[in-house]
This record gives C-alpha cells, sequence and structure tokens, in this order.
C-alpha cells in the first residue's frame, strides 16, 4: 500500500519523494548517536514489519530507552499508584469535581461503550478519563501489546539488549494526578474530546505514522492540545524539558554508545519539542519525516 501511493504520488506530481519514518538521529562529535522514534504507544499487528531504517538504527543502538520500562515490576508499581491514587473518598464522587457537561458527556461516553454511565463514579477525574481512554481505544481494536514499545521492548529482551527509561511509573501517575482543578477539568475535556474520534480517525492517524508525516500530527496532536493550556504544560512541556535533559547525557557519553530512545510523538514535535530543543542546543539532528526527506531529497524532472 505504500508503495502505491509514494508511486501513484510520483506519477501525479513528477517528483520522488523518499520514503520517510517518525524517525531522527542525534549526532555528537564524540560519535555517539541518539535515535528518537515517535511512538503513539498502541498499534495493531498490521503496523508491521517497520521499515528497514528503524529496524537498522535499532540494530545499531547498545542501548533501548522507552517513557517507562514494560517489564513486571514496573506493571505492579503503576496498578500500586493506581490503587492509591486514583480513588476518591467515600464521601466523594466524581461529578463534584467535573462541569456538569463533561459529567453528562462521559456518562454518555460510557454507555456508548457498554458500561455503567456512572461506573467511573468512585475515581479521580484524571483516572476516570485515563480507563475511558484505554477502553476506547480497545473497542477500536488498538492495543499496547501491538505497539511500537512493546514490539522494541521484547526485542531487546531477545537480544540481551539494555534498556532504560526516561520515566517511572509513579512520575507519570504524578503528572497525571498533579495540577489545580481547572487542569484536572481540562484533561477530562480533552480525553472526551479525543474518544469522540472514530475507527476511520485512527486509520488516517496510524497511516500517517506509516508515512513518517509529522506535520499531520502537529495539526491533530499540537494544535488542538493548545486549547488546554494547563494541560500543555504538564503533560508535554514540562515532561520535555526534563526528557531532554536525559537524553543529553546520553549523547555526552565518552564511549561513543548509541542509544535508541522510543518516546510519544507528541513530545518531539513542535516549538517545544524534544527536536527544538536539541535543535537550539545546536545538535545535529537528520530528520527522516515526510516533510523534510521530501523538501530536501526531492527531484524535479
Amino acid at each position: 500500500m505504500k508503495q502505491r501511493l509514494l508511486f501513484l504520488l510520483w506519477a501525479l506530481s513528477i517528483t520522488f519523494v523518499w520514503a520517510a519514518d517518525m524517525l531522527w538521529e542525534v549526532r555528537t562529535p564524540t560519535g555517539s548517536t541518539v535515535y528518537l522514534l515517535g511512538s503513539i504507544h498502541v498499534g495493531k499487528p498490521q503496523l508491521f514489519p517497520l521499515s528497514s531504517t528503524i529496524e537498522e538504527a535499532f540494530e545499531k543502538s547498545d542501548y533501548l530507552v522507552l517513557e517507562i520500562l514494560l517489564d513486571d515490576a514496573t506493571t505492579v508499581a503503576m496498578q500500586e499508584a493506581l490503587l492509591d491514587d486514583a480513588r476518591l473518598e467515600s464521601n466523594d464522587t466524581l461529578s463534584n469535581h467535573l462541569d456538569v457537561e463533561h459529567y453528562a458527556v462521559l456518562q454518555e461516553r460510557l454507555r456508548t461503550l457498554g458500561l455503567e454511565g456512572k461506573s467511573m463514579d468512585g475515581f479521580a477525574p484524571w483516572a476516570a478519563g485515563v480507563m475511558l481512554e484505554s477502553v476506547h481505544i480497545m473497542a477500536l481494536g488498538y492495543t499496547p501489546t501491538h505497539g511500537i514499545d512493546m514490539y522494541f521492548w521484547r526485542k531487546a529482551q531477545q537480544h540481551n539488549k539494555s534498556t532504560y527509561a526516561l520515566e517511572s511509573a509513579g512520575q507519570q501517575i504524578a503528572f497525571l494526578r498533579e495540577g489545580n482543578a481547572t487542569y484536572q477539568e481540562e484533561l477530562m475535556a480533552m480525553i472526551l474530546e479525543e474518544t469522540n474520534a472514530t475507527r476511520s480517525d485512527y486509520e488516517k492517524l496510524f497511516g500517517a505514522w506509516q508515512e513518517g508525516d509529522a506535520d499531520f500530527f502537529s495539526e491533530e496532536i499540537l494544535t488542538p492540545m493548545r486549547t488546554y493550556a494547563s494541560v500543555e504544560e504538564i503533560l508535554l512541556k514540562a515532561r520535555n524539558s526534563k526528557m531532554t535533559q536525559k537524553i543529553n547525557r546520553y549523547l555526552n557519553n565518552k564511549k561513543g554508545q548509541n542509544y535508541f530512545v522510543i518516546v510519544g510523538l507528541a513530545h518531539l514535535l513542535g516549538e517545544d519539542g524534544i527536536i527544538a530543543q536539541l535543535q537550539n542546543e545546536g545538535k545535529t539532528v537528520i530528520d527522516y519525516t515526510l516533510k523534510k526527506r521530501s523538501d530536501d531529497n526531492s527531484t524535479n524532472f
């Protein structure tokens, strides 16, 4: 399908476009390289096989780096954090923390998914939102089991490749639960908007990922998120800066070692994204995405 589409584009525009990936390569004078692969975290079997460019970048790397580790210990830590922080006090209820309209839409979404409208009443807004989004995505046929992160986690285990994490399970839960009432309300509003997406919307999203179309993601994900300023600040900007600091430590290793870093695509894109921050620091960044490859490597006949 991808080859046919590229051939069609060539035939129509008489312009040759190299295959693209949601991948960036950051090099240092010491010989260390960090590959940055933007992930959506969930997927379907049809997402594979991945391109040879991505697979080769992984093979060249000494270490795999994920947002969080996917081992049993991290899973248990995530579950414990959810149990500790997700539930409201027995005399409290979710509707006390949400706008009337948002609560009504949440109930509608839950019923559409075959759940009771009040099934999330005992949970904090952030937890109810995360669970709603998870159920919605799985109902459309996408699971973390078939995501990019899990694919490379398993591959690293098979090849005895050491794996590190940019964040811990506790840190990720903390990002979700922190913030004032405005943040919690905005987070729910954003998730309600996202869970309005259809199967067709997700097919377009994954099609864009497979084509390396970073501009599509910037328009579909980053632009809408700007509506929710507190969410953008806490879930993106603050985390982007911390992730960039960690990536710089990988780049500054003195042994010339290479790292294959998989991070949510939204963290890489935009003027506050990891890629922009590295470029602003003067790092050499090779861009394998569609816009960059088509701009730099197109040949007109």
